[in-house]
């Protein structure tokens, strides 16, 4: 659209696109560990996905983009929770390529 101005936030704790994208890939991870948990008859209740995303700045004009994942699933036992984490890596776009820690 031409001659139109967006909003710009304003750091009163609105969300930047740092927090959106991490938003997207907890949401993403998430759901594709729920649907392949479902295949092998697993309890994902309890489950979270956390992500934190970091805009770097090269310079003026270029940046790149970190983000570190991390995921709790409770009620998977020990056994099968890595290769469920690595199914549900494989099957979400917005995550295959980044690193995802399970935690405990």
């Amino acid at each position: 659209m031409t001659g139109t101005s967006l909003p710009v936030g304003d750091g009163d704790g609105a969300w930047d696109p740092e927090k959106l994208y991490a938003a997207a890939l907890a949401t993403c991870l998430h759901q594709a560990v729920v649907l392949a948990a479902t295949t092998g008859d697993l309890d994902t209740s309890g489950s979270a996905v956390r992500a934190r995303v970091t805009l770097n700045h090269e310079n003026a004009q270029d940046y790149s983009i970190d983000a570190k994942l991390s995921i709790t699933l409770p009620n998977v036992p020990g056994d099968r929770r890595a290769d469920l984490l690595d199914q549900a890596v494989r099957h979400c776009p917005l995550v295959n390529g980044w690193s995802v820690d399970l935690e405990d």
